[in-house]
């Protein structure tokens, strides 16, 4: 009796150190066979039969659900392309496209360029046109943002448009937190605006209120200098700002991105500023990383010079390459 005790509590132990064994895939290509002891946000805290016990972060782990619902994705997007045909296909002619963008994809960048164009002639004679660029990369805890745009408008021979923006944006994640630190900066140049050029500088703390792989929604507030030159207003404010940032991914093909800010100066509030951003982004072609870009930028101000209006609004219609 007491040989069968024995030998059913050696089975008993060494089934349920086969049930708690886990293959971990490494993101350098290794797998590692472990028994996962405990698992928090950002980490695995693991028994190896000849290491013993390891702590193994989550960013050196594949992510194999993660990695599945891209691969489902992927084949689901192959699919729509042959069955419906899509404008843009796939040539030999840009394989160097293609190369290119996975050779900047290996650095952890990824980068984007738009163009809108707008013309027409008779009673109106107008050209407009757009061009924008971006890039950003994720690493580790650490996310960077950059983004500019150039809008130009002609009317019978007449510029009527003429702004740049160049934003630069940082934010310091922590894996165990919804908070994270963020730092912006943005440059305008307008020609045609109550000021010529302006500079707007914040720092603060942002909050993940939804941070799932579908839907992000951000709640930023930070504070800092406001500089104006070529304007009525050209004295250096503290400005301080509020800011809702959304990012949802519709379908495999479909975006929607989405800001609005309040910014104010510490004047008792009467200087203020209103911004709101809308894109809705279609890809037309995954090979090419073609899409159809549509999009809303407005700002309001409550102090402009006496001849130039309180409220700015611009939309577009054009295309952007993703790389």
């Amino acid at each position: 009796m007491k040989i069968v005790l024995f030998l059913v509590t050696i089975i008993s132990l060494l089934l349920c150190s086969y049930l708690d064994a886990e293959t971990l895939q490494l993101t350098n290509g290794d797998k590692i066979d472990v028994t996962v002891i405990e698992e928090s946000d950002s980490e695995y805290i693991v028994e190896h039969q000849i290491l013993g016990k390891l702590t193994i972060s989550k960013l050196d782990v594949v992510d194999e659900k993660k990695q599945k619902k891209e691969e489902i994705i992927q084949e689901v997007e192959q699919a729509n392309a042959v069955k419906y045909n899509y404008l843009f296909q796939s040539d030999p002619e840009f394989t160097w496209l293609e190369n290119l963008t996975r050779k900047i994809h290996k650095t952890g960048w990824r980068m984007h360029l738009n163009l809108s164009l707008n013309s027409s002639s008779g009673n109106t004679n107008e050209q407009s046109w757009r061009v924008g660029y971006g890039a950003n990369k994720k690493r580790g805890y650490n996310s960077f943002k950059f983004n500019s745009t150039y809008y130009r408008r002609e009317n019978k021979n007449s510029l009527t448009d003429n702004k740049l923006m160049l934003q630069a944006h940082n934010e310091w994640l922590d894996p165990d937190s919804k908070w994270f630190c963020y730092v912006d900066a943005r440059y305008d140049y307008d020609q045609f605006n109550s000021w010529d050029q302006r500079f707007a500088g914040e720092i603060g703390p942002g909050y993940h209120i939804i941070d799932t792989d579908l839907t992000e929604l951000d709640m930023l507030v930070g504070f800092g200098p406001k500089k104006e030159w070529g304007s009525d207003q050209d004295k250096i404010e503290t400005e301080f700002s509020s800011k809702l940032s959304l990012d949802w991914k519709i379908s495999p093909r479909q975006k929607i991105m989405a800001d609005t800010s309040y910014k104010f100066s510490k004047k008792g509030g009467s200087s203020y500023r209103v911004l709101n951003l809308l894109k809705w982004k279609y890809l037309l072609d995954r090979e090419l990383n073609l899409s159809l870009n549509v999009g809303l930028e407005h700002e309001y101000q409550s102090v402009v010079d006496a001849d130039r209006k309180h409220s700015d609004l611009r939309m577009y219609t054009g295309l952007q390459l993703n790389f």
